[in-house]
Order: C-alpha cells, then structure tokens, then sequence
C-alpha cells in the first residue's frame, strides 16, 4: 500500500505495519493507492490530538461474483478514522 500524507513522497506500507507520523495541527489529506485503487480522506487535527485512521484493502463491489467465476477479483482500498483524542 502506497501512503501519501499532504501529497508529499509515498511511503509503503505494508500488511501488518504501522505507520506514524507527527503532523502540526492543522487540516491534511491522506490518500492511499495500491495500484489498482485508491482512496483519499481529509482529517482535522487539533493540537495534541492523536487520529488513527484505518487502512485495509477489501473485495470491490461484485468482487465474489467475480472471483467465483474467473478465479481473481479486483481489491479496493479504504481509509477510515477509528479514534480520535485530544
């Protein structure tokens, strides 16, 4: 999984890891892409705040109809925010 934070250099992130980064407080865009799709969420962080967001990969739409009848399916990438606290 390729992460952008404020559209700067990608960092890889890969299943299982974590990834942290001190940011100022202030409004920032994450987006993350893993070749075939993306996703993109604007967050808010207020000073002191920590945001954890959620990064997973999942079956698209339709993905077990398809992977029942070709034997592949295409995964799309989601970002969520699961706790935030200041």
């Amino acid at each position: 999984m390729r992460i952008y934070l404020d559209d700067r250099p990608k960092e890889i992130l890969r299943y299982g890891q974590t990834l942290r980064r001190q940011v100022s407080a202030d409004r920032h865009r994450i987006k993350a892409h893993n070749t075939l799709s993306s996703d993109t969420i604007d967050v808010d962080v207020a000073p002191g705040e920590t945001v954890r967001i959620r990064c997973s990969n999942q079956v698209a739409k339709g993905g077990v109809l398809m992977m029942l009848t070709t034997g592949f399916a295409f995964i799309s990438v989601k970002l969520e925010v699961i706790s935030s606290d200041g």
